[in-house]
């Protein structure tokens, strides 16, 4: 999987990993995901673990040592969600490295399923026998039925109304931020009408590529910078663009956004 990036340093870093999860007794399972997984990583990819611990054993476990052990760091941090992320000296390489108990390990039955030759690739050390089944069988990632694409669209609705309010209050950072997650919501509505669903968790990534050319003249027009006008231009190219992808996608999967909502906000925001 790794010959088109041999030389990489992340790869390096990751043989350290695995090499370290098979020394720690302490470790029951450890997994890898990201690009690398998937054979997509490249000189500017992360390398990302959980690691699952005895749960009686967790809190003696020195997280920022046991990175270091892999190579030398200028630091780690806790990023939002608890992880810890360290920036390795070698290439400015990031790394993310979940540290939690054995006991956690059933929840990754609510990540989105894999097929069973990449959750070998991602099985680093499993003293449970029970890690590739969890990561086995997920719920799939990608909406399908009409009921599941209903609520994707109705969630871009959800924030085009919020962005728009907040556009019209003032709050040009808000309305910019919010600009942002609204996109992500059409990119996903396009790359389902596209069946341009690789990299649908990341949705924007190789967005250049994986979109026919005028989905992407599309998606451009709803970028702004944070001034009035300009997102006020992005939005209303968001919404011509959302109602286009809404209306196909009514049609193909035999759903229905009541007509009457739709009237309401274009009347309200024309």
């Amino acid at each position: 999987m790794y010959n088109q990036v041999v030389e990489l340093p992340q790869i390096k870093l990751i043989q350290r990993v695995k090499d370290k999860c098979k020394r720690d007794d302490r470790l029951d399972a450890a997994l890898m995901y990201g690009s690398f997984t998937k054979g997509e990583g490249d000189q500017y990819s992360d390398i990302e673990f959980w690691l699952f611990f005895d749960s009686e054993r967790l809190s003696d476990i020195d997280q920022e040592q046991w990175i270091e052990d892999i190579g030398p760091i200028y630091w780690t941090v806790l990023n939002e969600h608890g992880t810890r992320v360290a920036f390795f000296k070698d290439h400015l390489i990031r790394g993310e490295f979940h540290f939690v108990a054995t006991s956690s390990m059933r929840g990754v039955k609510d990540w989105p399923a894999v097929e069973t030759e990449r959750a070998c690739e991602m099985v680093i050390v499993d003293r449970t026998n029970q890690l590739q089944g969890y990561i086995e069988a997920g719920e799939p990632a990608i909406p399908s039925s009409p009921a599941q694409i209903e609520q994707l669209c109705g969630q871009y609705l959800n924030w085009y109304l919020f962005g728009r309010n907040v556009l019209r209050r003032g709050d040009l950072a808000q309305a910019h931020m919010v600009l942002g997650i609204l996109q992500g919501y059409l990119i996903w509505m396009a790359r389902m009408l596209e069946a341009s669903t690789k990299h649908w968790q990341t949705q924007s990534k190789s967005l250049e590529t994986e979109l026919s050319p005028e989905s992407y003249r599309e998606f451009v027009q709803t970028t702004a910078r944070c001034e009035s006008d300009e997102l006020d231009r992005a939005y209303k190219a968001a919404w011509s663009w959302g109602g286009e992808l809404i209306n196909r996608l009514e049609r193909q999967r035999g759903f229905s956004i009541p007509p009457e909502l739709i009237q309401a906000m274009a009347v309200h925001y024309p």
